[in-house]
């Protein structure tokens, strides 16, 4: 009787082995629930166009990794240093695009932009948000942030005073 019950009891041992490696592979898919942090470095790079860039990245984030694209637009008046920009980055699994405001300042500094990229390809659902410190008057900037699932909150309605 010996036989029969190691045949079972290795039976039963394949099933458990098959059931787990099948739960580990589908834990392996699932996307990430919670923030993952990163920090990175951009370079100006050559123009690609009229106030556009090619820009070198190094990221901690394999995910944000790719060929970095800049835009960048001025405000009407150009004294009051007002700028916008669209990042995209693109990669062999997909793109990441979004855009920030900043200012140029009379002391020759910027204020830092926050830049909120969403997901395209497989990486769609997620989006990366990080704060871009500008390395000035170097064309440089070192960025951290975060990519979470699902998009930024909107943003909630504004306090009216009943005066």
């Amino acid at each position: 009787m010996n036989g029969p019950r190691h045949i079972v009891t290795a039976a039963i041992a394949v099933c458990l082995l098959a059931g787990s490696s099948a739960a580990v592979a589908a834990q392996l898919e699932e996307p990430a629930t919670t923030p993952v942090e990163f920090s990175g470095h951009i370079e100006c790079g050559p123009d690609v166009g009229p106030n556009q860039w090619q820009q070198s990245a190094t990221n901690t984030e394999s995910r944000l990794e790719g060929t970095y694209y800049y835009s960048e637009a001025y405000a009407d008046d150009p004294d009051s240093g007002a700028t916008s920009g669209t990042l995209r980055i693109e990669n062999d699994d997909g793109a990441w695009q979004g855009s920030m405001v900043y200012v140029y300042l009379s002391d020759g500094t910027m204020t830092t932009g926050t830049t909120s990229l969403v997901g395209e390809g497989a990486y769609e659902g997620l989006s990366a948000i990080w704060e871009e410190r500008f390395l000035s008057p170097r064309c440089a900037a070192d960025v951290r942030g975060v990519i979470i699932v699902g998009g930024v909150p909107a943003a909630p309605a504004a306090y009216v005073s009943s005066e």
